[in-house]
């Protein structure tokens, strides 16, 4: 799990509905939003609505997993604001496909001048 700090609370998502994201990447497990911010930190939020399953636990579960999968790879990401939301398919599959493709497209994704060491 990730620590708090790491994390975008409600308020921050609501912030981040205003502004237009930098880049949108998608595959058929999840799309990845990437927002700018002035911190020297990544921070990341995961989405998993209705649609995707009506059970909480579930839902609940893919976020753990998902936040699991970004912190073994927290060390290598950029600054920015992440928001990954998770599409119905992305239940059947498996946590390792799960953080392969996450890091396949956080690698994607060109890394900000100042990486952490």
């Amino acid at each position: 799990m990730l620590k708090k700090s790491l994390r975008l609370s409600s308020t921050d998502f609501d912030g981040l509905k205003l502004k237009r994201p930098q880049k949108t990447l998608k595959n058929p497990y999840f799309t990845l939003k990437i927002y700018e911010n002035s911190l020297k930190k990544p921070r990341f939020g995961v989405v998993v609505s209705k649609a995707v399953d009506k059970r909480s636990t579930i839902r609940n579960k893919l976020k753990r997993l998902f936040f699991e999968g970004l912190g073994a790879i927290i060390n290598t990401i950029g600054s920015a604001d992440y928001v990954i939301i998770v599409n119905k398919s992305a239940i059947k599959v498996g946590k390792t496909l799960i953080f392969s493709e996450i890091s396949k497209l956080l690698t994607i994704y060109p890394q900000s001048p100042n990486p952490k060491p």
